[in-house]
Formats: structure tokens, sequence, C-alpha cells
């Protein structure tokens, strides 16, 4: 979701006509700090209790199944378009400023992202059972805010200070990914349990 979510997020900026929501430094630092940690942290975490009952996936469809780039694709598009409200947000400043939190939002929802992609199921259930990821997840928290709160570093990548207003915003849209998407878990549990009430 996070490679999609950028590639959405330069679509959608391209399409409207806008200025550039993050310039091509921006978007390396965001894939060279929230991708990689985390990811390697994950190979760590526990696998779903349910895993061993699921079914098998059907051998026509491969991999990824059809559903899982459906999951994908989807979940970018949230993070791209949490992105541009935050970019529209800092526009009425400065496009610098709509930069910054455009790369801001960018960067943090997709740490917050990272915990939906633990499980199917509730990114809450055994929330704390992986030091490492939340070691990782600290980490990355941590070189974003360099970037983005140390003027001698912000400036190299051309972002602009955030008043308490703007960094409300950033937050906000930042932590969205987690209520939404496990509105959706939800939703498809529900869904699943009134077939199985049907069957």
């Amino acid at each position: 979701p996070t490679t999609s979510g950028e590639f959405s997020v330069l679509f959608m900026a391209v399409m409207g006509q806008w200025a550039p929501p993050l310039m091509p430094y921006q978007a390396w630092r965001i894939n060279q700090v929230t991708n990689c940690v985390p990811a390697l942290a994950l190979r760590v975490d526990p696998a779903d209790p349910d895993v061993m009952a699921r079914p098998p996936i059907e051998a026509r469809q491969g991999l990824p199944t059809p559903v899982f780039l459906t999951r994908i694709l989807l979940q970018g598009l949230m993070i791209a378009l949490l992105t541009l409200i935050a970019f529209r947000i800092g526009h009425q400043v400065s496009v610098p400023t709509a930069q910054t939190m455009a790369f801001a939002v960018l960067g943090l929802a997709q740490i917050t992202h990272v915990l939906n992609g633990r499980s199917r199921h509730s990114a809450f259930r055994g929330l704390f059972t992986n030091g490492w990821l939340w070691g990782a997840l600290a980490v990355v928290l941590g070189l974003m805010l360099i970037v983005l709160e140390i003027p001698s570093i912000h400036d190299i990548f051309h972002l602009a200070p955030l008043t308490m207003t703007q960094w409300c915003w950033v937050v906000g849209l930042s932590l969205a990914p987690l209520p939404l998407v496990e509105l959706t878990k939800g939703a498809a549990w529900l869904f699943k349990r009134i077939n199985s009430a049907h069957d």
C-alpha cells in the first residue's frame, strides 16, 4: 500500500494540475526511512493463531490473489487521499508548507499503517507481542521527526516549519489509517458471520 499510495499521490496531483505534493528527494527519503526497517521487524511478527485453519489458495489464482491486490490498491488510495488532504490544507499557506504537510502525513501514515498489516484480524490483537516492531517504529518515527523539526536538516529537504494547528492536522490524518482499516476489517468479519449463519 505504501508504494501505491506514493504513486497515487503524484498521479492525482498531475491529473488535478496541482503543484507537486512531494519533491523527488522527499519521496526518496520516505522510501528509505519508512519501508525498510518496519518490514524487517514484521518478519518476526507472530503468525495469526488461525493461520493453519484457513483454506488453501486455489492454484489458478496465483500470488498475489485478486483480493490481496484490491486491498493493496484501496489502502494505497486511502493513504494518498489523506496525504492530498494535508497538501490542500497546507496550500492555503504556501506550497512549501503544503509539501511539508504532505511529506509528514505520507511518512507518518505509513508508520501507522504497519500495524494494520500485521494481521487479517484487528491490529489491537496481540498489539505488543513483537518488541522488534515497536523498536523499529520508534526509530522510524524519530528519524521522521528529526527531518521535520531540526532546521538545519529540514532545510536540506526544503521543508517548512509547521504551526501547532498544522501539526494537529498532520497527527490526525496520519493516525486515520488505523481506525479506517479497523472498520473495514470489522465489516468483513460481520459479513462473513452473516453469510455463515445463512449457510
